[in-house]
């Protein structure tokens, strides 16, 4: 009997880290998969991978680092052999994290970055503005905030940026914490959204049921090279 509760594993890719490791957590598929992406886009992958594999072995309690992931039409990873479970990936300047849960879930990370105060109206409406200046969200960089919770949303709904992000509004910050959005024609169901800043990052991570709690993320930290050959590997790249 698998818990209601989602299972959320981090962890970061970098040049120093061992890999032959790495290439005991992919398939044969995610190898090759992985062969053909621009060196720059590499450690992202297989952050995403292991991360969502991390994830699924923490809420099955059996290793999957076998299994082979893939994407749906709709843009949903599936894991073989647990396509009955929702997943969520994402990943960037090599870090990776991934959810699974029984119900639909999403997540997103990023950087704060500068961005166009004009970006702030695109994603969201007046009252959306207004709420987050007074949400814990405050003291973060807020125009960051809104992309990665309704980021997590999108994702968690199947759809990407193929929809309008205005199209999701966040509508109450609930005592918890939590945020409370809703999706113009698409789900009946309101989204909770959770947003935690971690080694400047921003983590969302979007559910399609209420939880009372901040979600729990375990961080997995590679085995690294030892620092010769790390610096051996470095020099001759």
């Amino acid at each position: 009997m698998f818990s209601m509760e989602p299972c959320i594993a981090v962890i970061r890719i970098t040049e120093s880290i061992d890999a032959g490791w790495v290439t005991s957590q992919l398939s044969n598929t995610e190898h090759q998969q992985c062969a053909q992406l621009p060196e720059s886009k590499k450690n992202d992958f297989i952050a995403g991978r292991i991360a969502l594999k991390r994830a699924l072995t923490r809420y099955t309690s059996t290793d999957i680092r076998e299994a082979s992931i893939q994407n749906t039409q709709a843009g949903w990873p599936i894991v073989t052999g647990y396509e009955h479970l929702h997943c969520s990936i994402s990943h960037s300047h090599g870090y990776g994290i991934g959810i699974v849960a029984p119900f639909r879930v999403g997540v997103d990370l990023e950087q704060p970055k500068s961005r166009s105060p004009a970006l702030f109206s695109i994603l969201a409406d007046a009252d959306e503005r207004a709420l987050i200046k007074t949400s814990p969200a405050a003291d973060l960089d807020t125009i960051t905030a809104l992309w990665v919770m309704k980021e997590a949303i999108l994702k968690g709904l199947g759809v990407g940026l193929s929809m309008s992000p205005r199209r999701v509004r966040m509508t109450r910050v609930e005592p918890s914490g939590a945020f409370t959005f809703s999706v113009q024609d698409v789900s009946p169901i309101p989204w909770y959204v959770w947003l935690t800043k971690v080694n400047n990052l921003l983590i969302a991570v979007a559910y399609e049921q209420f939880l009372q709690k901040q979600p729990v993320i375990h961080w997995h930290h590679a085995p690294r090279l030892p620092v010769a050959r790390a610096r051996q590997n470095i020099a001759a790249t």
